[in-house]
């Protein structure tokens, strides 16, 4: 409700999903999220030029914890890992766990990877000023690697370095920002 403001500092993760854990646990699907995601870019254009935001790269920790994730992590949380860091390194991995649960993490990642790319069609759109993905984990192969890679690419290709980019951290993006 705020009039036009000078500048606006947003957690995309926080409008699409709820928040960063939510954006790891969220059953809603594509369409869903992308079209309240169209419905926020346009409050956005309105309320100001100046629009900092920062979206997460879905992580993959290599424990059996689920506090943060979805419930069978924590029989398979090392088992997806695994999988994850072969099919990077080696270009194919044997999956270890039920095919359903699987087929369910690929979503979500693939989910959250559509709308990152979404987010990067806003800054050459000039909704945004400034976007910064985060990833939080460091190993060094898995899908959350590739992805990383795969928008710093984008980032490259569409010119858009000066105002984009890949930053290890979560937690220290919007203080940087």
């Amino acid at each position: 409700n705020l009039e036009k403001v000078d500048a606006i500092i947003v957690s995309l993760d926080t409008i699409a999903y709820g928040g960063l854990i939510s954006s790891r646990r969220s059953t809603a699907t594509l369409e869903e999220v992308k079209s309240k995601m169209e419905i926020f870019k346009q409050i956005l254009k309105e309320k100001s030029d100046n629009i900092y935001a920062f979206s997460s790269i879905m992580r993959i920790s290599n424990n059996n914890v689920n506090e943060e994730e979805k419930e069978y992590w924590d029989k398979y949380g090392k088992k997806i890992f695994e999988y994850s860091y072969n099919f990077h390194k080696h270009n194919s991995a044997k999956p270890e766990v039920p095919i359903e649960i699987l087929e369910d993490y690929l979503a979500t990642r693939k989910r959250n990877f559509e709308i990152n790319k979404t987010y990067l069609n806003w800054l050459e759109e000039n909704v945004l000023k400034t976007l910064v993905f985060s990833k939080d984990d460091c190993a060094e192969f898995g899908l959350n690697v590739m992805e990383a890679k795969s928008l710093e690419k984008s980032i490259k290709e569409k010119g858009l370095y000066a105002s984009a980019l890949v930053k290890t951290g979560a937690d220290e993006i919007p203080l940087t920002l």
